[in-house]
């Protein structure tokens, strides 16, 4: 097994076991990386806060990872999140900044196309600073595969799309309106496609939600806080990613700024608790392909932790740590 890893500065591939770096390559801030199902194409987001925003195909060859094909723009400002359409033919692209959401073509050789869709989400939130405008934050496809959802913090939605796999074109079907200011940011689904959890950036939430595949349709339930039994609005805390367990007894959310990992149960959907993340800032998290492992990436420590996961509370594993400077995305594969 390997880790994928972005940063603001790079992409590094690392052997979680022994630590060594097969390689490394520096962009500009390549914030969020996602792989092809077979491990040979990387693609990156390039999140540059000056300029529109480009996504990268890059293959692995041997120990090194080299550009495949042109950079191709990612539809909008800031792109931070991205990931592979069932299908295999497209890119989905989250742009924070502009809050669009993209579709890239994927071709046979896994070199990137143009944009052959790129929508715009409008609104805004009550949160002036954070909630200006729309601020798409993750785009991802339903366990069915039949419809696409893209998270936006700005405006407090979830949209939900139907692509149109000849074309490219994401159709609007549905929206799921949250609280306002609860600022949404990402969304992962129950093992049995039927419920979701959504976490709430600037509300330091989650909200379980019903999941329509049938319809298409996202329905909140309820709330709980990441960080307190009592789900009161905590301040100076960000919750980052979303992760539910292979069995869907567990949610894990990282909070950033507690600097911990929240621990709740999904039938239940309680707060058991909550762990020190071992580290600063926890952006990121993923779940090893067997299950056990819960890698957590520390932004401004700089560190992505691993966490038996095999027990009711996450355990760190000793001597396992790996830096990587600025760390803002992990997928292991």
């Amino acid at each position: 097994m390997r880790l994928i890893m972005g940063s603001h500065h790079a992409v590094g591939i690392v052997n979680p076991h022994g630590g060594e770096f097969d390689s490394r390559l520096e962009l500009i801030n390549p914030s969020y990386v996602v792989p092809s199902p077979d491990g040979i194409f990387l693609y990156v987001v390039s999140e540059n806060l000056t300029e529109p925003g480009s996504v990268h195909c890059l293959r692995r060859e041997g120990e090194r990872l080299v550009p495949h094909g042109p950079a191709r723009p990612s539809g909008g400002e800031q792109p931070c999140h991205a990931s592979i359409h069932p299908s295999g033919k497209y890119l989905l692209v989250a742009n924070y900044g502009s809050g669009t959401v993209a579709a890239l073509p994927i071709e046979a050789d896994g070199v990137l196309g143009e944009p052959a869709s790129i929508v715009a989400h409008e609104g805004s939130g009550p949160d002036k600073p954070r909630q200006n405008g729309p601020h798409a934050h993750q785009i991802i496809t339903d366990p069915s595969g039949q419809w696409v959802l893209a998270c936006d913090l700005g405006t407090d939605e979830v949209f939900v799309y139907r692509l149109e796999e000849a074309t490219g074109r994401l159709a609007e079907h549905s929206a799921a309106h949250f609280v306002p200011g609860q600022g949404v940011r990402h969304i992962a689904f129950a093992p049995d496609g039927e419920r979701a959890y959504v976490v709430a950036e600037l509300s330091s939430e989650v909200i379980v939600c019903d999941w329509d595949a049938t319809d298409g349709r996202l329905t909140p339930i309820n709330s709980i806080s990441t960080v307190s039994m009592d789900g009161d609005r905590v301040t100076d805390n960000y919750p980052g990613a979303v992760v539910v367990s292979r069995d869907g007894s567990r949610v894990y959310v990282t909070n950033r700024g507690h600097d911990s990992i929240a621990v709740i149960d999904g039938e239940l959907f309680e707060l058991i608790g909550t762990r020190p993340c071992e580290g600063e800032w926890p952006r990121d998290a993923r779940i090893s392909p067997d299950g056990g492992t819960l890698y957590v990436a520390n932004e401004n420590s700089g560190a992505v932790v691993p966490f038996d996961i095999t027990e009711r509370v996450p355990v760190p594993i000793d001597g396992a740590v790996i830096d990587f400077p600025g760390v803002t995305s992990v997928w292991p594969l």
